[in-house]
């Protein structure tokens, strides 16, 4: 400890820069920045009052709270503008990049400002700077569709973070690089590889929840590559973290992605199955709301298949949003106007079916006196049978 107090001020400065821009959830967030924001009234720091507020600013974006993390962050620049602190306002401009870049947002703006950001922390020679600069540049041309940009950066950010050695990003930049593969269909094998080593580094930092969350990816790189039997093993493992967890919404997420993955691989059975165990999952955890939203989900699935089965489920799903007041209530009841509608079709289809011998019938029957009224009474028949 004695060794850390006679670091000097610009050691400290460094290492509160780097823990700044260390990528933690808003719960960690909020509580290093109120910390920070404490010793700042008790030591009169100006640079640690900066990172305080930069980090609530941060917590705030992650709560979707944009307007005060903006007050935040704009008292912060006035500080580290009015004192110069030039490592202060490097980090104000990415965390005003962050909050540019959010929906509804100016995207051009907030590039520009990352830009601005990327080119102080070089001028500073802050690796962790660039590193965070680049990844977030790498999410802000992922949100525009510019997927090769995208993974550019990303890979820029992954190497700078092996340089300063920090697993933990390495995993969250694996993970992205995943994504952007899953960007272009064509790479389901970078994708695959990129999300393993995604699991594996949340599995030596012990970060059950995100190591969950790369399984996620890694089934849906899987189910890309038309291997549905793999992503059901891979989405297995992410729902037995999350149940570990006491997760359950992570964990019926994690379902539903699984019934898109068998959707899209031609596996409709298997997506009514995955979406039915969607279903127990919320009614394990006494989620009403959730089950009712996951029943109308198996409804629509069985639509085309059984619409009756889905007119009985969407019933049931109709009677608990009713009783709850559930805004998706409406859209219920649309789709209870669709099974019905499935269901008269089934009916026709099958009497059609069942008299299809009289669909086809040789044209000698029609000039045929005796065949004419054979013919009209059979048709009356099958009208009658419809």
């Amino acid at each position: 400890m004695a060794e850390a107090a006679a670091l000097p001020a610009d050691a400290h400065l460094v290492i509160n820069v780097d823990k700044a821009l260390q990528i933690t959830s808003a719960e960690e967030a909020q509580k290093q920045g109120e910390a920070w924001l404490k010793a700042a009234v008790q030591s009169g720091d100006h640079s640690l009052r900066c990172f305080g507020l930069c980090k609530v600013a941060e917590a705030l974006c992650l709560q979707k709270d944009f307007a005060a993390a903006t007050e935040k962050v704009k008292a912060a620049r006035g500080i580290a503008e009015e004192q110069s602190l030039e490592e202060a306002l490097a980090v104000v401009k990415l965390q005003t990049a962050r909050i540019c870049a959010q929906p509804g947002g100016n995207s051009n703006q907030a590039l520009d400002m990352a830009e601005d950001a990327l080119q102080s922390f070089q001028r500073l020679q802050l690796f962790r700077g660039e590193a965070t600069c680049h990844l977030a540049l790498g999410d802000m041309y992922a949100s525009l569709h510019e997927k090769d940009e995208a993974l550019r950066r990303h890979k820029q950010a992954l190497a700078f973070f092996r340089r300063v050695g920090d697993t933990s990003a390495i995993g969250v930049l694996q993970r992205r690089i995943a994504q952007d593969h899953l960007a272009t269909p064509a790479r389901p094998g970078a994708a695959i590889t990129a999300a393993q080593k995604a699991v594996a580094a949340y599995q030596a930092t012990k970060e059950t929840a995100q190591e969950a969350s790369s399984w996620i990816v890694l089934a849906e790189a899987q189910g890309h590559g038309k291997d549905a039997s793999a992503a059901k093993e891979s989405i297995g493992k992410a729902r037995d973290l999350f149940f570990a967890l006491q997760d359950p919404a992570s964990e019926a997420k994690a379902m539903e992605v699984l019934v898109e993955i068998n959707l899209r691989n031609d596996l409709p059975v298997e997506a009514v199955t995955a979406a039915k165990e969607v279903v127990s999952i919320f009614r394990q955890a006494g989620d009403q709301r959730g089950e009712a939203l996951a029943l109308l989900s198996v409804a629509r699935l069985l639509l085309d298949l059984d619409p009756s089965s889905a007119k009985r489920l969407t019933n049931v799903a109709h009677d608990m949003m009713k009783g709850l007041r559930m805004e998706e209530v409406k859209e219920c009841e649309r789709l209870q106007a669709e099974c019905e509608h499935g269901e008269a079709v089934s009916k026709v289809q099958h009497a059609i079916y069942k008299h299809r011998d009289f669909l086809h019938v040789p044209r000698v029957l029609i000039v045929d006196p005796g065949g004419r009224q054979k013919l009209q009474q059979d048709f009356e028949d099958f009208a009658k049978a419809v």
